[in-house]
C-alpha cells in the first residue's frame, strides 16, 4: 500500500505595490495604510498513482482552481476577507494590473507536463503577526460550504472550527475539490505562521526577506485498490495416501463496498480530532477497471513465479478520517479481527472489532474464486468455486500495522493478491472434532479473519444455468455416492438455505425453494459399448450385454404434468435406493460405460512396460477403473422467476423486486455439508452442483410508484456459436449485398415482445397493430435430442437445439423458452424471452452498472482482444476484427434491417450489417410483473400491453420548436448506474465513467447552432474547454453526457425543428455534440480512433455524432466523425421538487 502525499498549491507573495506610510513593526496588528498586493499561486506535481480508474479522476480536475477565498487575520481577528471567482478573472496579468479592484487570472492545468498557476491582486491592511488563510473550490453542490457562509467568519477560530458536510453521501466527486492552506513554519502540524505585510512586500513575521508560501490541500483522501490474481499458484495436502492439487484459476470480482464514511471534516487542516457528524456506507457496485499485468508473487513452495494476470480496481473519495485501534496488533490478518459470542457466532452489533476502531473506514469486496482440483485418485479434474468475502481496513499499514487514519490530501493505494480459499477451507474443518460434532471456539483455526465464504467442490460439474429455462444431461457415478451420507442443498432468495431436515431417514423440506430443478431418467442409448458383470467380484465378461448404457443426448420436456419427472426430493431417495441395490447385487438402473478419460489416466500413471493396451484386461481379478456405472438424467430447469412466494404462497405484483439482481440460486446434488462454527463460511462436496443467475434489471427496484419492468438474460450462449441474423446467410454481405428481409411490421423501438412474435411468424399483421395468432410448432426450430454443447454439421460451432437450418440469431431466443404444456405448439403464455428492442438495448446502457459485469452489453473478453486480431480463413466470421461486437436487436431499422447497438462504441446504431460486420450477438428480455397470456399483449404496442418504461419523458405541448423543453424523469434507473447532481459542466470522460451517468432527472435548454460561433470546432476543442472550466451554455447549464444524448436521440423524435432552426434542415446540419469522449477513440485507447484507416480529421473517431430518426437511417448514433455543429445545452432536474 502505497502513500502519496500530495500537496498542490504553492502561494507566495510575490510583490508588495506602494504605499506612502512607513511603520513600525515592534508589535503584532493593524497599521496605517493599506497595499496592493499580488500573489501569485502555483502546482506542485506529485507522483501519479498507478492505476487510473473511472470514478476517481485524473489530474486535470484534481489540479483545477475555479474559485478562491482568501483571509487575513491579526490577532484571530478578521481584517481582510475577499472572495475570487469567475466574474473577477482577467484576461491575463497585464489586464489584472489595469483593474482597480480585487482580480485574478488562472491557467488551470490541461497536460501532465503543465503546471496549474495563476495571480491574485488585493488591497490588503499593512500589518504585523498576521495570519493567511486560504480556501478554494467552494461548490455548494458537493458540500454544505458557500461564500455567503465563509464571509460570515469573522475570526480565525471560528473558521478553524467551521465544519463541512456532504450534500450527497457518495465516494465520487464532481471536478471541483475544495481545498484550505495557510502559511506554515517548518514545522506545518503547529498550525498558522505569522507574517508582516508591509509596503514592499509579505514576509514571514520579523523577517524581510523570508518570503511565506501556502500548500493547499484537499479536504478529500484518494483510495485506490488493484486485486489481482495468482494466476496456477497451487497448494497441495497428502491425506491417506491420496495426493489433491488445488490450482488457482481466476477471481471473478462481483462487488466491492465502503463502510464507515464520514459524512464531514474540519475546513482546515491539523486539528487532533474529527468532528462527530455521522458516518456512512456505500451500497456494493461492480468494479471498475480490468487490466492484464504481469507480476511476481511466492508460490506455497517458496519460489518466486511470474505471470501475466488480470488485475480488478477500483477506487473512491472519502473525506479524513483518523482513527484510534483498541488493541495493537503484530500481523496485518489481525487488524481484522471480529468479535464473536460465547456459541462462536460473530457479533454484529456494539463491539464488533476485536482490535480496529469501531468507527474506523474498511472495504467489503466480493467475488468468486474458482479453482482446478486434481486428486491423484481420480481420472476427471474436479471444480472448486468459492463465493468470498474479503475485509480490508484502511490506514498507513507499509508504516504502522496499527495505523487505521484516513488523511486528507492522501492518496492509499492498496494491492490485494488472491492465492486461493486454503484458509477459509481450514477454518471450516477445524470447526468439528473427529467425532462430528462441534468444536470448542477457542479451538478452531481462523489463520485470516479478513476472509470468509463459501466453498463448493464438485465430482462431476458445476454448471451455471442462465436466468431462463434451460436443460443438461448430467451423469451420477455410483463411486461417488454414499447412500448413508448424501443429501441435497439449495440456496434461493426464498425460504431457509442448507440441507433438509430429517425424521429418521425421511428428509423433510419444509420452508424450502426446491421445486425450481427436475430431473427424468435419459432413455438407453441406441449404440452399443462395453459391459460387464461381476459374479462374487471374480468373473469378467467381455461380450456385450444386452442391456444398453444411457444416451448422452437431451430428453424433450415431456411437460409439467408428466410423471416423469422428479424434484430433488424423489431424485436423492430414488439414487440413494438405486446406489442401495447396487451395492448389494440386485438389480438397479446404474449401467455401466467405458471411459476413454479414466482409460488413459489409468496409462498416465503406470511405468513403461506396464501400460495396458485391451480394456477388457483384468486389475488384480477385476475389471479396471474405467468402467463406470453411472446413471444419466436430463435436468431441467426453470426460469429463475416466480409467480408467487414459493414458501407462502402469496402473490404480489411487485414480486419480482425480491428475486432479481440477486446472487445465483444453488443447488448441491447428492452433497455433504459442514460449516465454521461462526457460520460465515462453509465447504460443500457434490457430485453435481447446478447455480442460475438472476434476472438482470435496469430498473431501480426500491422505486415504490414501480409495478412493472423487464430484465435481461446474462450473456447470449449463441455468442460463441458465430452466427448470422438471418437463416441462409453466408459471409459478409454488406448494405446492398444484404439478404433480402421481409417487413414484418416489427416496429417497435421500446416492445421486443411485440417484435418477436412477428419475426417467430406468431402473429401475422397488415399493419403495426392488431392482427392474428398463427399456429408454430416447437420442433419446427428446434431439436432437443441432441448431447451437451452440440456442435453444427455445417460449421462445427455449438448450435445447441437450433436446427441446422434456422440455426440463427432470428430464432436463437427460443431456446429461452419451454413448451411447458407438452403440446408441441407455442402458446402465447409460453413466450416468456423475446429478443430486446433497440431501445431496450440503449436502456440496458444507461441502467448497466445495476447489472452483473457478465451482463453488460460489451463482454469483457472482447476488449482485452487485440486491435488487429481478426477471425482466421475457413471461419464464419473470416477476416472480421474479434473485439467488435454488435447485438442484434427485433426493431425494424428505417433502412429495413434490425437494428443493430454497436456494444463496441457504446451507442452507436446502424441497421444490420448496413456499414461493417463484427461478432453478432443477441440479448434476451423478459417481463416483470406483467403476464403475457393473452394474444392482445402480442398484437398492440401500447402501455396497457407492456412494462412501465424505464425513463418517464415528458413532452413539450403545442408546437415544438428550437426552444422548446423536453423533461426526462429517470428515478425509475437503479441507483447504482446514476451519479451526484451537479449545476456545473460534467468532466469530459468516457463512457465508462461515472461523468456519462444520468442523473434522477434532466431537462432541455438553448440549442447553440453553428458551435464553432463559440470557440467549439471539433470535440477535441469543446474537451480542452470543459479542461479549463470553461463552458459554452449559459450558466446553471452544460453538454450533455453520452447517455443524456440517447435519450434526446430515441425520444426528441418528434419534430426537426427542435434539432435546428433551418426550413430546409439536413442531418449534417444538426447533430449535437456530447461531452462524453470514446474510451477506443483518441483520447481513449485509440483502438477505434480512426474510420476507413485513414488519419485525417474528417474520418478521427473522438466522440459521437447525435441526431433524431426524424431524419431516417442516418439520423443515428455514430462515430464516423470528428466533429459534430450545434450544442444542446442541458441542466439536471428534481422530478420529485420542481415538478
Amino acid at each position: 500500500m502505497n502513500r502519496i502525499l500530495r500537496h498542490i498549491f504553492i502561494i507566495g507573495i510575490i510583490l508588495s505595490l506602494c504605499s506612502c506610510v512607513k511603520n513600525d513593526f515592534s508589535e503584532p496588528g493593524i497599521l496605517e495604510g493599506e497595499a496592493t498586493v499580488e500573489l501569485n499561486f502555483g502546482f506542485k506535481d506529485f507522483e501519479q498513482v498507478s492505476l487510473e480508474t473511472k470514478s476517481t479522476l485524473d489530474f486535470i480536475p484534481e489540479s483545477r482552481v475555479s474559485n478562491l477565498f482568501l483571509y487575513i487575520f491579526v490577532n484571530d481577528k478578521r481584517y481582510y476577507a475577499h472572495y475570487f471567482d469567475k466574474s473577477s478573472l482577467a484576461l491575463d496579468l497585464e489586464d489584472l494590473r489595469d483593474k482597480k479592484s480585487e482580480s485574478w487570472i488562472v491557467n488551470n492545468r490541461t497536460s501532465e507536463s503543465a503546471t496549474t498557476n495563476g495571480t491574485l491582486r488585493i488591497h490588503a491592511p499593512i500589518c504585523k503577526g498576521a495570519n493567511v488563510i486560504l480556501i478554494a473550490n467552494i461548490d455548494s453542490d458537493m458540500l454544505n460550504i458557500s461564500p455567503e457562509k465563509l464571509n460570515m467568519i469573522s475570526s480565525m477560530s471560528e473558521l478553524k472550527a467551521m465544519v463541512a458536510s456532504l450534500n450527497q453521501e457518495i465516494t465520487s466527486r464532481n471536478g471541483l475539490f475544495p481545498m484550505s492552506g495557510f502559511v506554515s513554519g517548518s514545522d506545518p502540524s503547529s498550525g498558522p505562521a505569522a507574517v508582516d505585510i508591509t509596503e514592499t512586500g509579505i514576509y514571514m513575521s520579523g523577517s524581510t526577506s523570508s518570503r511565506p508560501t501556502i500548500e493547499l490541500e484537499r479536504l478529500d483522501a484518494k483510495v485506490v485498490f488493484n486485486v489481482r490474481v495468482a494466476t496456477d499458484h497451487e497448494l497441495t495436502k497428502i491425506e491417506n495416501g491420496t495426493t489433491t492439487t488445488q490450482r488457482l484459476k481466476e477471481f471473478r470480482p462481483q462487488s466491492w463496498q465502503v463502510v464507515n464514511l464520514p459524512k464531514g471534516c474540519h475546513i482546515a487542516a491539523h486539528f487532533d480530532y474529527d468532528p462527530e457528524l455521522g458516518i456512512f456506507s456505500t451500497s456494493p457496485v461492480m468494479f471498475e477497471t480490468y487490466d492484464e499485468k504481469s507480476f511476481t508473487y511466492k508460490g506455497s513452495n517458496g519460489k518466486d513465479t511470474t505471470v501475466v494476470s488480470p488485475v480488478n480496481g477500483f477506487s473512491f473519495y472519502m473525506l479524513e478520517n483518523r482513527e484510534t485501534p483498541k488493541n495493537k496488533v503484530t500481523s496485518f490478518h489481525e487488524r481484522e479481527r471480529r468479535n464473536k459470542d460465547a456459541s462462536g457466532m460473530y457479533v454484529t452489533e456494539g463491539e464488533v472489532w476485536t482490535n480496529a476502531p469501531e468507527e474506523g473506514t474498511y472495504v467489503i469486496i466480493k467475488g468468486e474464486v474458482v479453482m482446478d482440483v486434481d486428486v491423484s485418485s481420480e481420472a476427471k479434474q474436479q471444480q472448486l468455486s468459492a463465493d468470498v468475502t474479503y475485509y480490508v481496513h484502511l490506514g498507513d499499514i507499509s508504516k504502522d500495522l496499527n495505523d487505521y487514519n484516513v488523511l486528507r490530501n492522501t492518496a492509499y493505494t492498496y494491492t490485494i493478491t488472491i492465492k486461493g480459499v486454503n484458509n477459509i477451507e481450514l477454518e471450516v474443518a477445524s470447526s468439528k472434532k473427529d467425532d462430528g460434532s462441534a468444536a470448542d471456539p477457542g479451538d478452531v483455526k481462523e489463520n485470516e479473519p479478513g476472509a470468509e465464504g463459501m466453498v463448493y467442490i464438485a465430482k462431476e460439474s458445476i454448471y451455471t444455468f442462465d436466468a431462463h429455462y434451460g436443460q443438461r444431461v448430467f451423469s451420477f457415478d455410483a463411486a461417488y455416492i454414499d447412500p448413508k451420507a448424501v443429501t441435497w442443498y439449495v440456496k434461493t432468495p426464498f425460504g431457509r438455505e442448507g440441507t433438509p431436515d430429517k425424521i429418521g431417514e425421511i428428509e423433510i423440506p419444509s420452508g424450502m425453494d426446491y421445486e425450481w430443478v427436475h430431473f427424468m431418467i435419459n432413455n438407453e442409448s441406441d449404440s452399443k459399448k462395453y459391459k460387464y458383470s461381476t459374479d462374487g467380484g471374480n468373473t469378467f465378461t467381455t461380450t456385450e450385454q444386452t442391456s444398453l448404457p444411457y444416451s448422452h443426448n437431451n430428453m424433450p420436456y415431456p411437460g409439467d404434468s408428466s410423471d416423469k419427472l422428479m424434484n430433488v426430493v424423489e431424485f436423492v431417495e430414488y439414487v440413494k435406493a438405486q446406489k442401495v441395490a447396487h451395492d448389494n447385487g440386485a438389480d438397479n438402473d446404474f449401467k455401466t460405460e467405458f471411459d476413454q478419460d479414466w482409460f488413459d489416466w489409468y496409462n498416465d500413471n503406470q511405468p513403461e512396460g506396464q501400460k495396458i493396451s485391451d480394456p477388457k484386461t483384468l486389475i488384480n481379478g477385476k475389471p479396471g477403473p474405467w468402467f463406470r456405472d453411472r446413471i444419466y438424467v436430463t435436468v431441467y430447469v426453470d426460469e429463475f422467476y416466480y409467480d408467487k412466494d414459493p414458501i407462502t404462497g402469496e402473490e404480489s405484483k411487485t414480486l419480482w423486486k425480491k428475486f432479481v439482481n440477486q446472487p445465483n440460486r444453488i443447488m448441491h446434488i447428492l452433497c455433504d455439508n459442514d460449516k465454521s462454527l461462526d457460520k460465515a463460511s462453509s465447504s460443500t462436496g457434490s457430485v453435481v452442483t447446478i447455480r442460475q443467475n438472476s434476472i438482470q434489471t435496469p430498473y431501480n427496484i426500491d422505486n415504490q410508484e414501480l409495478e412493472s419492468a423487464w430484465g435481461c438474460e446474462t450473456t447470449d450462449e449463441n455468442a460463441d456459436s458465430y452466427l448470422w441474423y438471418f437463416e441462409g446467410e453466408s459471409g459478409q454481405g454488406l448494405g446492398n449485398n444484404r439478404v433480402p428481409n421481409d417487413d414484418l411490421k416489427n416496429t417497435s423501438s421500446d416492445n421486443g415482445l411485440y417484435n418477436t412474435a412477428r419475426i417467430w411468424g406468431c402473429v401475422k399483421s397488415n399493419g403495426t397493430s392488431g392482427g392474428s395468432w398463427e399456429e408454430v410448432r416447437w420442433d419446427e426450430y428446434l431439436d432437443y435430442d441432441r448431447p451437451n454443447d452440440y456442435k453444427s454439421e455445417n460449421s462445427a460451432y455449438n448450435i445447441l437445439f437450433l436446427k441446422e437450418d434456422k440455426a440463427c440469431l432470428k430464432y436463437s431466443a427460443m431456446m429461452r423458452n419451454r413448451d411447458n404444456n407438452g403440446n408441441g405448439i407455442i402458446d402465447p403464455d409460453e413466450i416468456r424471452w423475446y429478443t430486446a428492442s433497440i431501445g431496450q438495448l440503449e436502456s440496458l446502457l444507461l441502467g448497466e452498472l445495476g447489472l452483473s459485469e457478465e451482463a453488460k452489453l460489451y463482454p469483457r473478453k472482447y476488449s482485452s482482444v487485440g486491435k488487429d486480431e481478426k477471425y482466421p480463413a475457413g471461419h464464419p466470421y473470416e477476416g472480421i476484427r474479434k473485439w467488435k461486437f454488435h447485438v442484434v436487436s427485433s426493431t425494424r431499422f428505417s433502412d429495413g434491417y434490425p437494428a443493430t447497438l454497436w456494444a463496441e462504441e457504446g451507442a452507436s446504431i446502424s441497421g444490420y450489417k448496413q456499414w461493417e460486420c463484427a461478432t453478432f450477438s443477441v440479448k434476451c428480455i423478459r417481463n416483470l410483473g406483467i403476464k403475457s397470456t393473452d394474444v392482445d399483449s402480442f398484437l398492440y404496442d401500447d402501455a396497457a400491453h407492456r412494462p412501465q418504461d424505464l425513463i418517464k419523458v415528458i413532452k413539450p405541448t403545442g408546437t415544438i420548436g428550437t426552444n422548446s423543453v423536453y423533461k426526462f424523469d429517470c428515478s425509475r434507473v437503479n441507483s447504482k448506474s446514476k451519479r451526484f447532481k451537479t449545476s456545473i459542466e460534467l468532466e469530459p470522460y468516457d463512457e465508462n465513467s461515472e461523468m456519462s451517468r444520468l442523473y434522477d432527472g434532466f431537462e432541455t435548454g438553448t440549442l447553440i447552432e453553428a458551435a464553432a460561433r463559440v470557440g467549439v470546432d471539433n470535440y477535441a476543442q469543446l474537451r480542452t474547454m470543459l479542461q479549463q472550466g470553461k463552458s459554452p451554455c449559459p450558466d446553471g447549464y452544460r453538454v450533455p453526457n453520452i447517455r443524456e444524448a440517447v435519450l434526446l436521440h430515441l425520444y426528441a423524435k418528434d419534430s426537426k425543428s427542435w434539432w435546428t432552426s433551418s426550413s430546409s434542415p439536413n442531418v449534417e446540419s444538426c447533430r449535437i455534440y456530447t461531452s462524453t469522449y470514446y474510451s477506443m477513440g483518441i483520447f481513449g485507447n485509440s483502438k477505434n480512433g480512426w474510420s476507413g484507416g485513414s488519419t485525417g480529421s474528417g474520418t478521427l473517431r473522438a466522440s459521437w455524432n447525435i441526431s433524431s430518426p426524424a431524419f431516417g437511417s442516418q439520423g443515428n448514433i455514430n462515430l464516423n466523425g470528428y466533429k459534430s455543429q450545434n450544442i444542446r445545452c442541458v441542466r439536471d432536474w428534481d422530478p420529485d421538487t420542481d415538478l
